[in-house]
């Protein structure tokens, strides 16, 4: 039981929520715990500093989502906590957002975009080039923005 626990709760400086997608760029979202608490003593902890350090892998195919706009920057920066380091993960521009080379198409709303990431993800798995794109990214929901 935690209220009677010799242990500090929560027990863990972070916890990972997920790695989310955001116009081709992949955001890491941490929950952080710079407050312990131990029950039975009363006693309270506090961490004014943590050091994060994330190990980056090499990506294994273009991200064709990324469209290295000024916008889609701008937007990113205002949904990111720290966002004096997004330079550091810049990655090289080569190919547009959406190239022809792609087997399946995956569109959405804004809203449901995460929702659908694991899918994708497993159709590029085994092979079947796979890209999501939401009606904000093709100007509209009617046919003729669609297919533009």
């Amino acid at each position: 039981m935690v209220y009677t626990s010799g242990e500090e709760y929560p027990g863990k400086l972070y916890s990972e929520v997920g790695v989310y997608q955001f116009r081709g760029y992949s955001i890491l979202v941490l929950l952080l715990f710079p407050v312990q608490y131990i029950p039975l003593t009363g006693d309270l902890f506090y961490y004014q500093t943590l050091t994060v350090t994330v190990h980056l892998m090499d990506q294994t195919s273009e991200n064709l989502l990324f469209r290295n706009t000024q916008t889609d920057q701008s937007e990113l920066l205002d949904k990111i906590e720290n966002p004096s380091v997004e330079s550091t993960y810049r990655q090289p521009f080569h190919a547009p957002i959406f190239s022809d080379q792609y087997d399946l198409l995956i569109l959405t709303t804004d809203a449901f975009k995460a929702g659908f990431q694991p899918l994708a993800d497993q159709h590029n798995v085994t092979g079947k080039q796979t890209i999501i794109r939401t009606l904000t990214d093709v100007g509209g929901s009617s046919p003729e923005a669609i297919r533009s």
